[in-house]
């Protein structure tokens, strides 16, 4: 799978289950951080490869 926007929206969506803005914000700007970030790595991942997520705060990115 190499589209993460579908794999988190899939796997983590919370936009339609929580009521309250701040975590709604938050969720919203760690997404949108790890689809920015994988835009950067996705050309040196492999399988066999272990990565290192540092203050992956979510882990949206080390899931997918």
């Amino acid at each position: 799978m190499n589209d993460i926007r579908k794999y988190i929206e899939k796997n983590f969506n919370l936009e339609n289950d929580v009521n309250y803005n701040d975590i709604k914000s938050y969720y919203k700007n760690a997404k949108v951080d790890a689809i920015y970030c994988y835009q950067f790595i996705k050309e040196h991942l492999d399988e066999n490869k272990k990565i290192l997520e540092v203050d992956g705060e979510v882990h949206l990115l080390t899931s997918f």
